[in-house]
């Protein structure tokens, strides 16, 4: 195959993908009255589990960093479902929730809590 059929056999490929991918927009459209883009933002707020590398981005942290937490018993619960961790999007948020301060001082007493549990 010569470099030219090459090029027109991934143009070919690429239209079908474009033409696929217009349907799709013509049917989320017709079905939800929603754009893709829209429909994927709603839906993803509906996800209730998380991976790990979701729960981190969550929290701004590193994947690693979660896993840390798991091994000495610290961070959010989780779940191990099958060979998978999950975390809760509620569990996460309320994670977040219980380590919300006003000023540092609220922070210290917090921090003496945890380290006596």
């Amino acid at each position: 195959m010569n470099r030219d059929n090459r090029l027109q056999t991934r143009k070919d490929k690429q239209r079908t993908i474009d033409n696929a991918f217009r349907c799709l927009i013509k049917e989320t459209k017709k079905a939800t009255g929603l754009t893709p883009s829209i429909a994927k933002r709603t839906r993803s707020k509906k996800r209730h589990l998380l991976t790990t590398k979701d729960a981190a981005k969550l929290l701004g942290r590193r994947p690693h960093t979660l896993e840390n937490w798991r091994c000495n018993g610290d961070g959010p619960p989780f779940h191990k479902t099958g060979g998978s961790i999950v975390y809760k999007r509620s569990d996460l948020n309320e994670y977040l929730e219980e380590r919300k301060f006003n000023h540092t001082s609220a922070y210290h007493s917090f921090s003496q809590k945890v380290e006596a549990k």
